[in-house]
């Protein structure tokens, strides 16, 4: 039988299970000036298969381009849950438990924005993946 953090033996067929990925940090990198990404009249990103679950508080990054109107670089927000494919940012965890986002009203310029989660005292929950976020 395998222990925790130990791969299976091969051959093995009984009591296995996956190692879960290490997500103590997690970044997901997107195209700001995409309107297949971020849509302005639903104030939504689309992140395909994305690993959020909705409070989470992420830091915003413009990757040196320019922001999307209604964020600020550098700044925390707090996911919203759409679905598997698709968030909304708050201003806070409450805003976000509420479903109330952020106003979104232009796209940002570059394409290496991204919303980085790390687990702390704030992010005490997540969601378990394995092979690079396999759920």
């Amino acid at each position: 039988m395998a222990y925790l953090g130990n791969q299976p033996i091969v051959g093995e067929s009984t009591n296995n299970f996956k190692i879960l990925d290490d997500i103590s940090t997690f970044t997901f990198t997107f195209d700001g000036s995409s309107a297949n990404i971020v849509s302005v009249a639903n104030d939504t990103i689309v992140a395909s298969n994305h690993r959020f679950i909705t409070g989470q508080r992420v830091t915003y990054s413009n990757g040196g381009g320019t922001a999307i109107t209604g964020l600020t670089d550098g700044t925390s927000y707090f996911i919203i849950k759409i679905d598997h494919d698709t968030i909304q940012l708050a201003t806070s965890a409450s805003n976000a438990a509420s479903a109330t986002p952020i106003d979104l009203t232009g796209l940002g310029v570059g394409a290496s924005h991204t919303l980085n989660v790390k687990f702390d005292g704030t992010n005490t929950k997540f969601k378990i993946t394995h092979n690079n976020g396999t759920k």
